[in-house]
């Protein structure tokens, strides 16, 4: 090395083996800038202490590592919103848990609040035993740990992430510090992040581009159920990119004006329109494809006066019923079909990386089909407040929680 640096021009040949160092992923990425500085000799010195100082090189070029970053400044113990039971949640003081191999510590900024939490909280799906859980399944923050398995240039990142918390590795994004696995996170903005946006920046964007890669495809008419939420709205911005027709089935009048703001020319209210209007609806544009969120009987309804072949893809159940009321005549003469569909069945197939990357290219584009409209903002420590809000018929966002 020393021939090499007698050879050429020193701080050239340094920049040059950083580089490279960096490309191959042995150091994390040098972004503070020497190039600005014409002490020579300072910049030799500066290159040269990253590349020949040991461990510690790792660290210090990322210009976001601070001590913080390390797991001696993660406390042994931090407040968590603690589901006990159906319906019972309170903010206590928990010690961390074990950081699986594969997993990342995140320091949180900001957590969401969807109808996969009240799938848990309302006592839908029972929790997994003698464990504690913390609900929240998507949020954004800083990677302060990682485990052995990660690269440690994650260290210091903004990142964006969901994860699901019924799994024994993990600790939901109700709390100061989330327990994620890596596979799950993806980065945000480095220099200017959104914290509050990215805390929804996954779980229904995800899904929404799933459903646009796995059930669009080859569509000319599909039909939804919705209420207000983000998801139908998002898969009502694909059909209108793609020039696939869409129906809408609104529960109420108002929310046919969310739908029609985003390009759907086909509305259908439940408290203002029949079903014989539904039914013109359907004969005339030929839906062959039915998204529905909801439980109870009014989805069998729907599916009653479906064409013959049409598939009913199940995506969620806002109400917290079961279905109701289906014709075994339907499913076995008329051709129409029933299944369920969930993004991480279909992530095995596809790739959850592969996905994440593309949804973070949408992001980094500009791409605005998966805008979600944010609402009041509460502490951890409120969360019962949070949740009356998130109730409210009239709310005009989605609230977001912060430690």
């Amino acid at each position: 090395m020393l021939n090499n640096l007698r050879k050429q021009n020193k701080i050239s040949f340094l920049k040059t083996l950083l580089k490279s160092y960096t490309n191959n992923n042995l150091l994390n990425p040098l972004k503070i800038s020497i190039e600005n500085n014409n002490d020579k000799k300072k910049q030799f010195n500066f290159i040269q202490k990253q590349l020949f100082s040991g461990a510690k090189a790792k660290h210090s070029l990322n210009p976001n590592f601070s001590h913080k970053n390390t797991e001696d400044v993660i406390p042994k113990e931090s407040y968590i919103v603690n589901l006990k039971g159906k319906n019972k949640l309170d903010y206590i003081k928990e010690k961390q848990i074990k950081l699986a191999d594969d997993y990342v510590c995140i320091e949180m900024k900001a957590a969401g609040m969807g109808p996969y939490d009240f799938y848990f909280i309302n006592g839908h799906k029972p929790l997994k035993p003698n464990m504690i859980h913390v609900p929240g399944c998507e949020g954004s923050g800083i990677v302060r740990k990682v485990g052995s398995k990660v690269c440690s240039s994650y260290l210091g990142k903004n990142v964006a992430f969901m994860v699901d918390y019924n799994d024994p590795n993990a600790r939901g994004s109700w709390s100061e510090f989330a327990y994620v696995p890596e596979s799950l996170v993806m980065e945000i903005d480095q220099k200017k992040p959104e914290f509050e946006k990215a805390a929804y920046c996954i779980a229904n964007p995800l899904t929404a581009l799933g459903i646009n890669l796995d059930l669009l495809k080859g569509r000319k008419c599909i039909i939804q159920d919705t209420g207000n939420g983000a998801m139908p709205s998002m898969v009502t911005k694909f059909c209108v990119k793609n020039g696939i027709e869409i129906i809408n089935i609104c529960i109420k009048e108002e929310y046919k004006k969310i739908m029609i703001n985003n390009g759907s020319k086909h509305n259908f209210a439940t408290d203002t329109n029949t079903m014989d209007e539904l039914k013109q609806l359907i004969n005339e544009f030929k839906p062959s494809l039915y998204l529905s969120y909801t439980g109870g009987i009014f989805p069998s309804k729907v599916f009653d006066i479906l064409l013959p072949g049409t598939e009913m893809c199940v995506l969620g159940n806002m109400s917290g019923t079961n279905l109701e009321g289906f014709k075994t005549n339907d499913l076995v003469f008329e051709k129409k079909w029933i299944r369920g569909w969930s993004i991480f069945h279909f992530a095995e197939r596809y790739g959850m990386r592969k996905l994440l990357d593309q949804l973070k290219q949408s992001y980094e584009s500009g791409d605005n089909t998966y805008n979600t409209i944010l609402g009041k903002e509460f502490k951890f420590k409120d969360i019962n407040e949070a949740i009356k809000y998130y109730s409210l018929p009239t709310r005009e966002g989605k609230p977001v929680l912060k430690p």
